[in-house]
């Protein structure tokens, strides 16, 4: 199976000779630069370790530094593993490009996510211990209108349940 890293630039659209619309995913692929070739005996599994993007020299480590050195290749901000038979053919500093596929070739795509950290839900707290004072400090989250609903409320707590869940917060 042949793989090559790539990267997602967007979504554009093409059209086909009949005039029929698809929505296609543009991904622009680097050269894969082979920067070590992973092995049963040393490893416990083949694979190849490929390099996309060049790095500074002045944001590597020494550690990347050795690695890359030790490879004879430039330094890459991306190091990923890819496996299959057929890219075992390579060799360290080999470039792998996109030209390994053919027009009508089947793709498979892997994507992952770039996530957006814990989004959870969003929980308010209100404290209202006596609705009929107007000391009360009522948060900012809530908006006027809800804040009027509040104060107009019955002190039964279904009451204020329901009148809070009745108005958006922004």
């Amino acid at each position: 199976m042949k793989q090559i890293v790539g990267r997602k630039m967007g979504m554009t659209e093409v059209f086909a000779q009949d005039g029929t619309m698809y929505a296609v995913t543009v991904v622009e692929v680097l050269p894969n630069v082979v920067t070590q070739v992973k092995t049963t005996e040393k490893d416990g599994y083949d694979a190849l370790q490929v390099g996309i993007e060049e790095k500074k020299e002045s944001k590597v480590n020494k550690a990347e530094k050795g690695h890359f050195e030790k490879a004879g290749v430039k330094a890459t901000k991306v190091l990923m593993e890819i496996k299959g038979d057929e890219m075992l053919s390579y060799k360290v500093g080999d470039e792998i490009k996109a030209d390994i596929f053919k027009a009508g070739d089947v793709v498979d795509v892997i994507g992952t996510s770039k996530g957006s950290g814990y989004a959870g839900v969003e929980r308010l707290v209100l404290k209202v211990t006596d609705l009929d004072t107007t000391d009360n400090k009522v948060p900012s989250l809530i908006t006027d209108v809800a804040i009027t609903a509040l104060f107009q409320a019955n002190t039964c707590q279904d009451t204020w349940e329901t009148n809070l869940q009745l108005f958006s917060i922004n």
